[in-house]
């Protein structure tokens, strides 16, 4: 036999058996312990129920099977130390020790001692059939090898991975309600009184990820982009945390007939629906063309110039606004 291995206890062997049962339940597994063994070698016996000279116990880091073997792992950080590891056990959820080993001196330092050292453990125990073994961590204290790795997989098409894409879609600015069935992937920017798992998290970027973690939230950088598939209106993030309807460059001067609104808690140029603001002492019966406009300046509404109507033809392909002409009759 070899020098360092491991073995079920008594206690282990009925439990496993137990577990091959149709309808058992699983086996929880709880404790990782190590012990100096008084400072010797030590033999483990199927008959023990504690370790030699236990020294330390930490919740089980990972467990994972490989065809008739359970590798279970156990991390012990830099402020478990002062001893030398010989012997390491197995514990299930009711402090019942399943399985017993012997291992190479490991000596482990701590941080009172003026090092810092973390290192993982594992112990490999072979069985005659794992088949029918479902084996449950209890310990919370570490994120466990399977756990990190299934975030990892969901994170992958979430807005945690592409955060400073220039421009991400989202279902919708507006939308106070989280939706009672998301579908995963989905995201939205969350509008000023959200509600629900939602609350508290205005102008932020959240985004569905499953049923096990719910909605993640995040706040983008300054000048990210995002695009409303319902409307199809591009909006930019701004220093003070508000995304802003984007207006394009090729507006121009346009900017002067768009009003200022405000969707949901999101402002913004609206260009969606355009209007203009109409002061009838603006018009006159002289003959000549006028167009009701806005100084964004002085906040007054005032008379167009030649061109300023020239520039809202141009641009009336793109604003899908009507103008009307006034003069003599």
């Amino acid at each position: 036999m070899a020098s360092f291995y491991a073995i079920p206890t008594l206690a282990g062997q009925a439990a496993i058996t137990a577990a091959l049962l149709p309808g058992a339940d699983p086996i929880e597994l709880s404790q990782f312990v190590v012990g100096d063994g008084n400072g010797n070698y030590v033999t483990p016996l199927e008959t023990q129920t504690q370790l030699v000279n236990q020294k330390a116990a930490v919740p089980i880091a990972a467990i994972n099977r490989v065809d008739n073997v359970l590798k279970i792992d156990g991390i012990f950080d830099e402020t478990v130390g002062g001893f030398t590891i010989r012997e390491t056990g197995i514990l299930d959820s009711s402090g019942v020790l399943l399985f017993v080993g012997v291992v190479a001196a490991t000596q482990k330092t701590s941080t009172s001692e003026g090092t810092e050292q973390s290192i993982t453990l594992g112990m490999d125990i072979l069985v005659s059939d794992t088949a029918n073994i479902t084996l449950v961590i209890e310990g919370t204290s570490y994120a466990t090898h399977n756990y990190v790795n299934t975030q990892i997989a969901a994170l992958r098409t979430t807005i945690g991975m592409p955060l400073r894409v220039y421009n991400l879609a989202v279902k919708s600015v507006t939308l106070k309600d989280p939706p009672s069935s998301p579908t995963p992937g989905d995201a939205y920017i969350v509008p000023v009184d959200a509600t629900g798992a939602w609350a508290g998290q205005t102008g932020k970027l959240t985004q569905y990820v499953s049923a096990s973690v719910g909605w993640i939230f995040v706040a983008p950088p300054v000048a990210h982009q995002v695009s409303d598939e319902a409307t199809g209106l591009t909006y930019q993030r701004a220093s003070d945390g508000k995304y802003n309807v984007v207006v394009p460059a090729y507006l121009g001067t346009a900017r002067a007939y768009l009003h200022e609104e405000v969707v949901g808690g999101v402002r913004g140029r609206g260009w969606s629906n355009p209007r203009v603001l109409t002061d009838l002492t603006a018009m006159t019966l002289t003959g000549a063309i006028q167009l009701p406009t806005f100084n964004p300046a002085t906040g007054l509404p005032g008379k167009a110039t030649v061109n300023d109507i020239a520039a809202a033809v141009a641009i009336s392909d793109y604003i899908h606004s009507e103008m009307f002409f006034l003069g003599d009759a």
